[in-house]
């Protein structure tokens, strides 16, 4: 099959987030399975450019301008919109600019069976309007719902155009699939959509070793949904009465807290002022290719999220081998059995989070045991190659018209 994904991120000049992270897995899983793959991504810098990388045909293109009427009559519209939406503005200047990438330099060389696009943002907003092309649209987190957690102020006419966008762009396509049952329940009531197909987020286990460390982990960006805040606190609680491993929090800042202040800043001051700065350790930002070093060096690893859908961090956490802990929101009840390979606590909690660490810290065996289960439970249900196979096994019944 001839297969096409549209994606902002793409690693390694945008990945930073899970939409490039999975992007990325799949397109390189399908393309191992003998399919051709391309990707049109956004380019940060340079000319627009087509490479080869792990058998993908990868386009880099620029965010472009949306194109609102020159005429000078139309000037109050263009400043009322420049004020208002600028961020629906921002998100469908970029669409259109992939757009203009398929129909000018894709479709008059190649017919693709398959194009898939995330839902966040709308990005594949005019590819959903195609017809006679499968389009499928993949859930991860609409962008309604990550700018209500992490308290990002837009104004009431961007956060009506965008969540439209969302959604019209996912009820036009062929399909839809998501990677938890969470996800999908939320978005069948929210946007009445029906017939969603799961599939687990990719993740090529082989890439991570065992980890044979000792520390204490937490990956992924450092903001207000992610429940980092709950962590240190939990950390702190600790420290009253053990001398837990030293805790590493990896990952950029982004967002506010609900009091208006910088998420960073809070976070910051929080470990200051709980006394935690000689115990817990803030990178702010690694590349991805050094993650799977980091955890290598631990044993544990931490996910407070207060709303997650299929956290990368946790599979990647998973694959190495760590003992899990993580909150019971989203999908991670779906990842993760309690007792099992990992343990879970009520989001928000963080006396419930410190008593499952303090279980870990008590028995070490039972934290090597949630571990290795972990790592079986990647390999088994997460794996690239296991998920490309369902994919392909999805896209072929589509494409034959077996599937809505």
């Amino acid at each position: 099959m001839n297969i096409l994904y549209i994606s902002n991120e793409y690693p390694p000049e945008t990945g930073y987030g899970g939409i490039g992270t999975y992007t990325k897995h799949s397109a390189e899983g399908m393309a191992s399975l003998g399919h051709t793959v391309h990707v049109i991504c956004r380019l940060e810098s340079g000319n627009p450019s087509s490479t080869t990388v792990n058998g993908v045909i990868v386009h880099r293109v620029s965010p472009g301008t949306y194109p609102l009427p020159p005429h000078p009559l139309f000037y109050p519209l263009r400043t009322w919109c420049y004020r208002r939406v600028p961020h629906s503005l921002q998100r469908l200047a970029w669409a259109k600019e992939a757009f203009a990438i398929y129909t000018k330099r894709l479709l008059p060389a190649i017919r693709f069976d398959i194009i898939e696009y995330p839902e966040c943002g709308g990005e594949g907003y005019y590819f959903s309007r195609l017809r006679g092309t499968i389009r499928v649209a993949r859930l991860h987190t609409p962008w309604e719902i990550v700018r209500s957690l992490d308290n990002i102020t837009e104004s009431v006419y961007d956060r009506m155009a965008l969540s439209c966008i969302e959604r019209s762009t996912v009820r036009r396509s062929s399909a839809v699939t998501s990677p938890t049952r969470a996800l999908a329940k939320m978005l069948e009531s929210r946007w009445r959509l029906r017939n969603i197909k799961i599939i687990p987020n990719p993740l090529p286990v082989s890439m991570y070793a065992v980890a044979s460390g000792n520390d204490w982990i937490y990956t992924g960006r450092i903001e207000y949904r992610k429940g980092v805040h709950i962590l240190i606190k939990a950390y702190a609680s600790l420290m009253k009465t053990y001398s837990p491993p030293r805790l590493r929090l990896i990952g950029v800042p982004y967002g506010r807290h609900p009091d208006g202040s910088e998420y960073s800043e809070h976070i910051s001051s929080l470990i200051t002022r709980l006394q935690c700065d000689q115990r817990i350790e803030w990178i702010r930002g690694v590349p991805g290719s050094s993650i799977p070093e980091y955890l290598r060096q631990c044993a544990v690893a931490v996910f407070p999220s207060s709303w997650e859908n299929q956290s990368y961090s946790c599979l990647e956490a998973m694959a190495s081998g760590l003992a899990v802990v993580a909150s019971r929101a989203g999908g991670y009840p779906e990842m993760i059995t309690e007792n099992e390979n990992g343990l879970l606590f009520e989001p928000g909690n963080a006396e419930a989070l410190a008593g499952q660490l303090s279980r870990l810290i008590d028995g070490p065996r039972l934290r090597l045991e949630l571990g290795t289960r972990a790592r079986l439970t990647a390999a088994g249900l997460f794996d690239t190659p296991v998920v490309c196979r369902d994919m392909e096994t999805l896209y072929r019944s589509i494409k034959e018209g077996m599937a809505p």
